[in-house]
């Protein structure tokens, strides 16, 4: 299952990248979240609470999101 690791910056809510526990960004340390996951998720945008890439691309506004290609690496 893939974990909900994906969420925007309050610089660009529209470029998502990949947070893992420590909540830095996979591709930049100093890319940080404060990003959680609620029992009020299905009404947040998924710039403000953490989602699987698959949760974002099948929602409605899924187009308008940019995800980063570093963080989209796997490693």
């Amino acid at each position: 299952m893939e974990a909900k690791a994906w969420a925007g910056t309050t610089v660009d809510m529209y470029d998502l990248h990949r947070f893992p526990a420590d909540r830095q960004a996979v591709c930049n340390p100093d890319i940080r979240t404060y990003s959680t996951t609620t029992a009020h998720d299905a009404t947040r945008e998924p710039y403000m609470t953490l989602r699987t890439r698959a949760q974002i691309e099948a929602g409605g506004f899924g187009h308008l999101y940019r995800f980063c290609s570093s963080c989209s690496k796997e490693g």
